[in-house]
C-alpha cells in the first residue's frame, strides 16, 4: 500500500511560473511609463520662489539692523546734546524803527507774542521789555518803551499792544544817517531789572552806528552793563539795508565790550533774537 504525502504545497510549479511572469511584465510596463511620471520633487519654479522669499526676508533683516542703528545713534545723540534753554532771564529789545527798518518793525508785530511764548517754555522765569528808538531830532523824543514785564500768559496782550504802535519812518529832521543807540542804552539801564533774574540781556536791533560823538560812551554804557553782573550782556543784531554808515563794524565791537553776541539780522525777528541770546 502507498503512503500518500503529508507535505502541503500551496503553489505548484505552474502557479510559481504564472506570478514570475506577471512580474516580469509588470516591471517592463513600469519602466517604459517611468518618464511620464509626475516629478514629485521640488520644480525649478519652486525653488526659485524660495529663493525669492528668502532674499526678501534677508532684506528685511538688513532693514530693521539699519534702523536699529539709526534709531541707537539718535538717542547717542540725543544723550550728548545739550537741551535749548535758558536761566531766570530778563530781555530789553531796543529795535531801530527808522524808514529803513520796515522790514524789522513788521517782524516785531507779527512774531512778539510767537517769541515771547517760546522764551517761557525755555525759561523757568522770563520778562522783557521793548525799546523803540528813532533820531535824536524826533519831536516828540527819540525813544518810547514798555516797562520790562514778566512774561505770563495774561502779559502777552501788552506786549502786541505796544509792538502794535511801532512803526518804521523817519521824521524829515532826520538828515543823518546814524541813530539814537545812546539814548536807548540809557533808557535801557534805567529799566525795573529783577534782582531774582540770573540773566540780564539788552539786544540792539539798527542798520546803522550812534552819533559819532557818541560812540565811544556807548561802547563804555555797555562795558559797564557787562561788568554789573556775571550774565549781564548786551547784544547786537545788525540789518543790511541801503543805509549802514559803518554799522557793522560799529555793532560788533558793541557787542564785544558788552560781551554778549553779534548776529546779522534779515529773516525771521524770532530766530534772529534766539540767535542774540543763545551761549
Amino acid at each position: 500500500m502507498k503512503i500518500r504525502s503529508r507535505e502541503i504545497n500551496i503553489f505548484s510549479m505552474s502557479a510559481l511560473d504564472l506570478f514570475a511572469s506577471a512580474l516580469g511584465a509588470f516591471m517592463f510596463l513600469a519602466i517604459i511609463a517611468l518618464p511620464y511620471f509626475p516629478n514629485t520633487g521640488d520644480s525649478a519654479e519652486r525653488i526659485a520662489d524660495v529663493k525669492k522669499d528668502l532674499e526678501a526676508k534677508e532684506k528685511e533683516l538688513e532693514e530693521e539692523k539699519e534702523q536699529k542703528k539709526a534709531i541707537e545713534k539718535a538717542l547717542q545723540e540725543e544723550k550728548s546734546t545739550s537741551k535749548i534753554s535758558f536761566p531766570a532771564m530778563d530781555i530789553v529789545i531796543a529795535l531801530d524803527t527808522t524808514a529803513s527798518m520796515d522790514k524789522q518793525v513788521a517782524g516785531i508785530r507779527s512774531e512778539i507774542v510767537q517769541l515771547a511764548d517760546l522764551i517761557m517754555k525755555l525759561s523757568p522765569d522770563a520778562a522783557m521789555g521793548i525799546i523803540d528808538f528813532k533820531d535824536r531830532c524826533e519831536p516828540r523824543g527819540a525813544v518810547r518803551s514798555l516797562q520790562i514785564t514778566k512774561l505770563t500768559a495774561s502779559s502777552l496782550s501788552s506786549l502786541q499792544s505796544f509792538t502794535n504802535t511801532m512803526t518804521p519812518r523817519s521824521n524829515p529832521c532826520n538828515l543823518d544817517v546814524e541813530e539814537a543807540v545812546d539814548q536807548a542804552l540809557q533808557v535801557s539801564l534805567s529799566m525795573q531789572w529783577r534782582p531774582t533774574s540770573k540773566a540780564k540781556t539788552i539786544i540792539i536791533i539798527t542798520d546803522n552806528a550812534a552819533y559819532p560823538e557818541k560812540v565811544n560812551s556807548t561802547l563804555s554804557t555797555a562795558q559797564s552793563f557787562h561788568r554789573g553782573g556775571e550774565k549781564s550782556q548786551v547784544s547786537t543784531v545788525f540789518v543790511y539795508t541801503d543805509s549802514r554808515a559803518g554799522g557793522q563794524s560799529y555793532l560788533k565791537r558793541l557787542a564785544q565790550e558788552g560781551g554778549g553776541k553779534f548776529v546779522t539780522g534779515g529773516g525771521s525777528f524770532t530766530a534772529t533774537i534766539l540767535l542774540a541770546l543763545a551761549e
